[in-house]
């Protein structure tokens, strides 16, 4: 439905009445619409006040560190205790791996997903008869691309809520950890050790 939805815009200059979509359902679709682009902008702005660069700063240190904690051990025994912070420092990483990744790929849904509510709500507005491809724009066509764009902006108001998730149980588990692993490898005089991430980056 995306790629027929996406050029739309093109059309909209085809104004006529749908014979088979009355004005209240395209008044209601429209409010749906609307209410849906604000629980996207008001997802967005949740997601963007979290620390986004930080979790890829922090996800780049515990990279680091555990290659300086790799070298550091070798030859040394390690007991129980001292390989508690390492552990913690290979979970902060797991949990931390995808967010460049997750953070593009929200930035590019975010465009997307925003632009295809846009110009269906025109579509609906301006009561384009066909699509670019020749499709006739009729009720059911309306109902079938309202529930496609509904599905893929809850799929990504649901990523940005797990993206979310993950970054600040990762920043927790490093701030857990930083200090007794880079105290330790201090205490080894074998390697230097990263410098430390900015608690305060955004």
């Amino acid at each position: 439905m995306r790629p027929l939805i996406a050029v739309l815009a093109f059309m909209i200059g085809l104004a006529a009445t749908l014979g088979s979509c009355s004005a209240p359902e395209r008044t209601q679709q429209l409010g749906q619409l609307e209410a849906l682009l604000s629980r996207l902008d008001s997802a967005e702005l949740a997601y963007n006040d979290k620390p986004l660069e930080r979790g890829i700063l922090v996800k780049r240190a515990c990279d680091s560190l555990l290659q300086a904690v790799d070298m550091a051990l070798l030859g040394r025994e390690v007991t129980r205790s001292t390989a508690e912070p390492f552990n913690g420092l290979s979970t902060c990483r797991r949990l931390l791996k995808d967010q460049g990744i997750r953070q593009r790929r929200i930035a590019q849904e975010l465009s997307r997903t925003r632009s295809q509510v846009t110009l269906l709500s025109e579509a609906i507005r301006t009561r384009a008869r066909h699509d670019a491809q020749g499709t006739p724009i009729d009720a059911d066509y309306l109902k079938r691309a309202q529930s496609d764009e509904s599905r893929i902006a809850e799929h990504l108001i649901a990523e940005m809520a797990a993206t979310s998730d993950l970054l600040h149980r990762g920043l927790v588990e490093f701030d857990a950890v930083e200090v007794a692993v880079t105290s330790w490898l201090d205490s080894t005089n074998t390697v230097q050790r990263p410098n430390p991430v900015p608690r305060n980056a955004p």
